[in-house]
């Protein structure tokens, strides 16, 4: 399930570049209001496929004119545009619009505090899908994606890197097993029926590092990458998947959330 929502502040607002971690949470909350079950499995628990966890939940860049002033995003409008994506049953969808609508969502770090109201909770449809489907998206969000080095951390890639767009049909077979178990034969067959490909504008895809807790002692800097069109040919409910919870990693601190070419 794909949503729209309008956030409006009382006057434009300041917010810090690296809000997503902040916009998290908050969006946790909100869920945690109506559904403390289901808000503590989102954050705690979520899905698991061998050692890999997944939360099937993500959401998009904040759609606004702004101006950037160091490390501050400052809003020319009040009105601020989110898509929020969660891989849930359809009969969720009215649940979860009636719990959005007319919130508050703050989104504050040490230097500037930025508070909205929901205004307008919109169900998007998907588009229609066959039994397989090949699309064009964009990243809503930067895409993340890379490989743990010897010290457990990530080498993010790009994707002009070789071996890019395997690792994200890796990553989305993953997720489909963490729902739909998979033995070793059916996740080879169906990473063989996927194809992924990139493909770019006049310039190069542009790179954003993100810091996540920032100022924290868990803080933990990302890249991700966003200006590029991903191609994906796939069953239908691999790319239903695909835009309910995102391509990459870090999906529920806002990466790899994407939408349709236009």
């Amino acid at each position: 399930m794909r949503f729209q929502l309008i956030l409006e502040a009382d006057t434009p607002a300041i917010i810090g570049l690296n809000y997503q971690y902040p916009l998290s949470a908050a969006i946790y909350r909100i869920i945690q209001q109506a559904d403390e079950v289901y808000a503590n499995f989102l954050h705690n628990t979520g899905y698991t496929s061998g050692s890999k966890l997944f939360k099937l939940f993500t959401f998009s860049n904040l759609n606004t004119p702004f101006e950037i002033k160091g490390d501050r995003m400052i809003c020319i409008s009040n009105r601020v545009a989110l898509f929020v994506c969660f891989h849930m049953p359809e009969a969720a969808a009215h649940f979860i619009k009636g719990i959005f609508m007319h919130q508050q969502i703050t989104i504050a770090d040490s230097r500037s505090k930025a508070c909205f109201m929901i205004k307008e909770v919109q169900l998007l449809p998907l588009p229609q899908l066959d039994a397989a489907s090949s699309i064009w998206f964009v990243p809503a969000s930067p895409l993340v994606t890379g490989l743990k080095n010897n010290r457990g951390h990530y080498d993010y890639m790009s994707p002009l890197d070789q071996g890019y767009e395997n690792n994200i049909r890796n990553n989305l077979v993953e997720k489909w097993n963490s729902i739909h178990p998979l033995s070793n034969e059916e996740k080879q067959a169906l990473l063989e029926a996927i194809q992924i490909k990139t493909a770019y504008y006049a310039t190069p895809p542009r790179h954003r590092l993100i810091t996540l807790k920032q100022n924290t002692p868990g803080e933990t800097k990302i890249r991700g990458y966003e200006k590029f069109k991903i191609h994906i040919n796939a069953p239908a409910g691999m790319i239903e998947l695909a835009m309910n919870a995102g391509l990459g990693i870090y999906n529920a601190m806002g990466m790899g959330c994407i939408q349709l070419l236009e």
